[in-house]
């Protein structure tokens, strides 16, 4: 393993969010029963689930969750599987700007939802008719604390700090295997920048081949926001994947969209340039 790799500890962190939430959804035995009955159906045909709130209501709720977790995805990369992410330390007061801002919103969203719940509430029998009986609906203070965000955030474990009641050689081979998964864990964290990288350059080589094709802002404005990130991710330094950025920035990340619009000259080279790029990228990231 590289120093670079060693060191991992000194230049990353893990993170893992979790989110707690209500649905607003109930399971009911009694309609799941009369179902089975009049269907004639096994009983392990299905089960009847009761919307206590319309989708509708909690919509914004869930977009907002939704945004928290895009946020915390763009910034960090993939570790293990189960959630944990591994966080560049150049990336950490990014990444803490943009979560504290999509938090607040969520907070926002859910703050308006447990105003509007009462309605809600008192608006659930003429809704859910004889759905209802039986069932309880929670009160503002119950759903609210049914919402939480949790960011946890652990160092990555250096190897000179590994302690167990082994003899040396069953220490070291233990130490040995360690260092390879986490050797095999960045090469994973840096694939992903790869095919991020690589993803937002074919979006443009595919649409700026089509003369035609119509296209948002965003097309461009999302890759130049990667090529920032870049440098901040690229954990292990890797010198392919900085030089194919600023060819990237260079060649397409300062177009502008408006140019690509009305120009076919532009249009075509841009193609021409995504294409090549995508050429030299053969090869990394898979």
């Amino acid at each position: 393993m590289t120093k670079q790799k060693n060191n991992l500890n000194e230049k990353a962190m893990l993170v893992n969010l979790s989110f707690s939430f209500w649905t607003g959804k109930t399971k009911d035995s009694k309609v799941t029963n009369e179902i089975i009955v009049t269907k004639k159906s096994a009983r392990d045909a299905g089960t009847w689930l009761t919307n206590l709130v319309s989708k509708n209501d909690l919509r914004n709720v869930e977009s907002a969750r939704g945004k928290v977790r895009e946020t915390h995805y763009k910034y960090s990369l993939p570790w293990m599987d189960g959630g944990l992410r591994i966080l560049p330390s150049a990336m950490f007061m990014k990444y803490r700007q943009e979560m504290s801002k999509v938090i607040v919103e969520h907070n926002k969203a859910l703050a308006a939802f447990l105003r509007e719940y009462p309605t809600i509430v008192s608006n659930a029998k003429k809704r859910l008719g004889d759905l209802l009986e039986g069932k309880h609906l929670p009160n503002a203070n119950e759903v609210k604390r049914k919402f939480a965000i949790r960011q946890d955030i652990l160092p990555i474990p250096a190897m000179g700090d590994f302690r167990c009641e082994l003899s040396s050689d069953e220490a070291d081979e233990i130490r040995e295997k360690v260092a390879q998964s986490i050797e095999s864990m960045t090469e994973r964290a840096v694939t992903n920048i790869w095919e991020q990288f690589t993803t937002l350059i074919e979006k443009i080589e595919k649409t700026m081949k089509d003369p035609k094709k119509v296209f948002r802002d965003t097309l461009i404005s999302n890759l130049s926001d990667f090529c920032e990130l870049i440098p901040k991710m690229n954990l292990t330094n890797d010198d392919k994947l900085e030089k194919l950025r600023k060819e990237a920035i260079a060649k397409l990340a300062e177009l502008k969209p408006i140019d690509l619009r009305e120009s076919k000259a532009d249009r075509k080279k841009a193609h021409k340039s995504a294409k090549e790029i995508l050429t030299k990228m053969k090869g990394y990231g898979n």
